[in-house]
């Protein structure tokens, strides 16, 4: 199944194009990571800055481009996690320790909650009490909604297709 979404990911590009698309996020898109790409990708040297200009150009190259560097940040985002649990965990800094732990509550869904100001012009005969009740109601409703967007914000992400063998995995656990 990884080979399929590897395949997905340079549909309909030459072997060139493909070289390009994997060399220019490589060199992460500094000066002259066009001309460099082209010319890794086997352009002649006479036309690597023409030819890498049309590839920036090309809608199939630039959605290749766009799809690599989104497995990229989600492949990444395992990184940043167990570097998160590492500093609230390990971190001498008492400060670090506790950012590194608010951090990972916040983005498992149980931060703080927000607040927002609402001002509401209501043209409504029922009388304060009853509004205020309607609209304490409704805030209940909301509350009782919010982890179930959360779960469905969740589930309508893309699957990750990450593949480490244990020897990487280890050694990048290690390295934390």
């Amino acid at each position: 199944m990884a080979q399929k979404r590897i395949e997905n990911l340079y549909e309909g590009l030459t072997d060139q194009q493909r070289i390009f698309v994997d060399t220019y996020v490589e060199l992460g898109g500094g000066h002259g990571s066009i001309a460099a790409a082209a010319r890794r990708a086997g352009y002649s040297e006479k036309s690597v800055n023409s030819i890498g200009n049309q590839l920036m150009k090309n809608e199939r190259v630039l959605s290749a481009m766009k799809k690599l560097i989104d497995r990229k940040f989600r492949a990444g985002a395992v990184v940043g996690m167990n570097t998160m649990i590492w500093l609230a965990e390990n971190s001498a800094n008492e400060g670090t320790r506790l950012k590194a732990a608010e951090a990972i509550l916040d983005r498992t869904g149980f931060g703080p909650k927000s607040t927002q100001d609402l001002n509401v012009n209501v043209n409504d005969t029922r009388e304060r009490g009853e509004i205020l009740d309607a609209i304490k109601e409704k805030l209940e409703q909301i509350e009782e909604l919010e982890p179930k967007i959360k779960k469905l914000e969740f589930l309508k992400e893309e699957p990750i297709d990450v593949e480490f063998s244990e020897v990487e995995l280890d050694k990048e656990i290690e390295g934390l």
